[in-house]
């Protein structure tokens, strides 16, 4: 099944942050999870893994990365740095210094997931299908918030959203995201249905309509290093 949707024949995208150098308190945040991440085998050994999540059995750039992140989530629970946006999750997963760069040189109005989608545009593959999709590509949204405060969600609003996909099979694709804003857990496991009929939940509300936002219709594309 083809990866397209409406407008210029692409799916929706995703809009963020804003790319600049990191500063201090975002590398001293990064140290910190990436730190976690190193440790989180031991930390799994020592608390017998009590109330983790289910680990991913796939392989693929970014997603053991992602995977520890969701479940070392608790020791980021009672943390001030635990707020994570999408495209800084996505940074700590990929640890990138290409990445990095290319979003560091990027004007200050662009967010940083806008980035993200310009720097896979660049550099990496786009998927034709959704079959296509592997494990740790990165997959982009639209219309998840209202990006260019003019009062509505709509396609005005591009690349709002970036994460990390776990798999895709009998119609579904799982990714792996982290929300700033989100309550409860901010990293995540999401998933939606691209087949009539299958999971495909209201993600966001246009304030000027009221007209319900599915999942599936935010999706806008996804792109792999090969």
């Amino acid at each position: 099944m083809a990866c397209r949707g409406s407008g210029d024949g692409l799916k929706p995208t995703c809009l963020a942050g804003r790319p600049k150098a990191m500063s201090d308190n975002t590398n001293n945040f990064v140290n910190f999870v990436c730190s976690l991440v190193k440790v989180f085998p031991i930390l799994l050994l020592l608390s017998g893994c009590a109330g983790s999540p289910i680990r991913s059995s796939l392989e693929g750039p970014g997603v053991s990365p992602a995977d520890a992140l969701l479940d070392a989530q608790w020791r980021l629970a009672h943390d001030p740095r635990r707020d994570l946006d999408c495209s800084t999750f996505v940074r700590l997963c990929y640890r990138s210094d290409a990445m990095t760069a290319f979003l560091e040189d990027q004007p200050p109005h662009r967010g940083a997931a806008q980035g993200l989608f310009r720097f896979c545009t660049e550099y990496w593959r786009r998927r034709a299908r959704f079959d296509e999709i592997r494990p740790g590509d990165l997959v982009f949204f639209n219309m998840t918030y209202d990006a260019n405060h003019d009062g509505r969600i709509d396609m005005g609003d591009r690349w709002t959203h970036v994460g990390i996909a776990e798999s895709f099979s009998g119609g579904k694709l799982v990714y792996i995201d982290s929300s700033k804003g989100r309550k409860g857990p901010r990293a995540r496991r999401r998933s939606f249905s691209i087949l009539p009929g299958g999971k495909n939940e209201h993600v966001a509300t246009d304030p000027a309509t009221g007209r319900r936002i599915t999942h599936f219709e935010t999706f806008d594309s996804a792109f792999g290093m090969e």
